[in-house]
């Protein structure tokens, strides 16, 4: 089986998809042919192999809202043979660009849908029929929890074909050495009562204002 994973960047570029995204290949790649075609941050299309997986970068010409913009991505998808085409949203112009693509519908469709489009309603209203487009055309739909799942108002019309498959984990490297265990140590000993740990991006949908609130 070959699996074309659809994203929007890829390691070592640094976000949670990314990293989702990293996993998924490495563990998928004993099982299947899997390869990855994502954004370039800059202009020209790269193709390399990372860790073993075959990656396709994108050129890019301009980035607005957050969303690269790359007229050679359908045609680098409509060049390829696949079984499984498996795209992360929201990821509005990937998504138009596999609807440009113009692949016949014998080949499979997943989504994961990583969250929905909240704050940025223009760019909600303007990519909207893009993404029930895709959606609709989506043999399964991946939510990452049963509570997102029920929250979701993207999601909502297509409950019938998700499915909840929580994130994958490399346990192995959350275990601490002793350094670790040390500086952990040392960091408790100066503090008094719980301490909360966020990780993140320093962004506003982070939502680490409300965790601070929160804690008060």
């Amino acid at each position: 089986m070959r699996v074309v994973q659809l994203g929007k960047y890829y390691y070592p570029h640094m976000g949670g998809i990314e990293t989702h995204l990293d996993l998924l290949c490495r563990s998928l790649k004993p099982a299947v042919d899997v390869e990855a075609v994502v954004f370039n941050a800059a202009r020209a299309t790269v193709h390399e192999t990372v860790e073993g997986i075959p990656v396709t970068r994108c050129g890019a010409l301009v980035t607005v809202a957050s969303s690269p913009i790359s007229p050679g991505m359908p045609w680098e998808l409509s060049k390829r043979r696949y079984d499984v085409l498996h795209l992360h949203t929201p990821n509005p112009l990937a998504a138009a660009a596999y609807l440009a693509s113009w692949k016949p519908r014998r080949h499979g469709l997943v989504v994961t849908h990583h969250s929905d489009i909240v704050r940025q309603a223009r760019l909600k209203q303007m990519v909207g029929p893009i993404m029930r487009r895709v959606l609709e055309r989506a043999d399964a739909i991946i939510a990452t929890s049963p509570d997102y799942l029920a929250s979701s108002k993207e999601l909502e019309p297509f409950r019938a074909k998700c499915r909840v498959v929580p994130y994958g984990l490399d346990l192995a490297q959350f275990q601490p050495d002793a350094g670790a265990s040390t500086a952990a140590a040392r960091i408790r000993s100066q503090h008094r009562g719980p301490i909360v740990l966020s990780v993140g991006r320093l962004i506003y949908y982070k939502g680490f204002e409300v965790a601070i609130e929160a804690m008060k």
